[in-house]
């Protein structure tokens, strides 16, 4: 998948400070540049029962930095697409009253990744909540 994006800032890092921005790093900016996008696909179920839902969000953290690259909602399939550039990422799932679900360090291997059913647990009203770790198969 190519995507084409207007303006893209390769690197760089900028701060707030003394009511303005200062360049942190060094940066290149190109107009107009193709960029190899990847796609990773799921679709997200109610572990009790097994229905699709809608409403859950996935957010992709890069490994190497923890930095959201993507947040994207579950449409009216349950089905996530998360876009992102290459590079290796842990994935939150997560839905109010339910155990969030992370798939550690997945990699972008092809343009697009099929990560099949995530199924989140509800939340116990008395049991304290703590994060679920899933793997990718």
């Amino acid at each position: 998948m190519r995507t084409t994006f207007g303006i893209l800032m390769l690197a760089g890092s900028f701060l707030a400070a003394c009511g303005g921005w200062l360049r942190t790093g060094h940066y290149d900016v190109e107009e107009n540049v193709a960029v190899i996008s990847h796609m990773f696909n799921l679709t997200v179920r109610d572990a009790s029962t097994d229905r699709l839902m809608t409403s859950a969000f996935a957010e992709a953290h890069r490994v190497e930095d923890a930095r959201i690259t993507n947040l994207t909602i579950a449409d009216d399939s349950g089905k996530i697409q998360l876009e992102v550039l290459p590079g290796a990422f842990d994935i939150e799932v997560q839905k109010e009253n339910y155990d969030p679900v992370i798939l550690r360090n997945v990699s972008t291997l092809n343009s697009v990744r099929e990560l099949g059913d995530i199924r989140l647990t509800p939340l116990n009203p008395r049991s304290p909540r703590n994060k679920g770790e899933g793997q990718v198969l």
